[in-house]
């Protein structure tokens, strides 16, 4: 099963759904810790094979 990533520009969201960020401070170390982070662990399988962010990322 591909996983989720992240990419730079909403264009390059498949199927258009996704959630956008807009980082003021510290973006190198935000970035590297979100490419870092296990997508898989912090969501759940959804219809139609889609996965959904449902915990929070500091728990």
């Amino acid at each position: 099963m591909r996983c989720s990533k992240l990419v730079r520009d909403f264009a390059e969201v498949r199927y258009l759904c996704g959630y956008g960020l807009v980082i003021k401070k510290e973006k190198r170390k935000t970035v590297i810790l979100l490419r870092g982070a296990d997508w898989q662990a912090y969501s759940n399988l959804a219809s139609h094979n889609c996965r959904h962010i449902s915990r929070g990322l500091y728990t």
